[in-house]
């Protein structure tokens, strides 16, 4: 007999504290349950919210259709004006390019005009320089030339 009760005791704490255990999880389970249910009841009145929205927003577009329509064309206008605004930016990017390049070209062309007229004027120094040694030197030609002519010419 001592035998049996040995055994009758342990199992019956193993179903002690298998009973505790399932207890536990059933516990947990209607908490689980519960917080299913709330999450649920929010859901379908944030739906029920969002049903009663759209259905308002819906019968304020038929109420007032001709001024949705008007928003929907302002809408587009907007749209092109942006788009228009883009392309006269671009436009306006390409001219600045553009008249940075001519810029460019012509401070260019205005330091070779001005390296030119330099080159021109030192030039004509230089030609001036020459004529200048030129007619110095047929001044010292025609000088003894006119000499020696009036040593001729003068009677002996």
């Amino acid at each position: 007999m001592a035998a049996f009760s040995g055994h009758t005791f342990q199992s019956h704490h193993g179903s002690t504290e298998q009973i505790k255990r399932l207890q536990l999880e059933i516990q947990e389970n209607i908490r689980m349950l519960a917080d299913v249910k709330r999450k649920r009841l929010c859901t379908e009145e944030e739906m029920i919210r969002c049903r009663a929205e759209t259905v308002r927003r819906v019968n304020l577009m038929i109420e007032k259709g001709d001024v949705v329509d008007e928003l929907v064309k302002l809408g587009r206008l907007l749209q092109e004006e942006k788009h228009l605004s883009e392309q006269l930016n671009e436009q306006d990017s390409v001219e600045r390019n553009q008249h940075n390049d001519l810029q460019e070209r012509r401070e260019h062309i205005t330091k070779k005009a001005e390296s030119l007229a330099a080159e021109i004027r030192e030039v004509k120094e230089q030609l001036l320089e020459i004529k200048a040694r030129n007619m110095a030197a047929q001044a010292l030609i025609q000088a003894p030339a006119e000499k020696s002519k009036r040593n001729q010419n003068k009677p002996k």
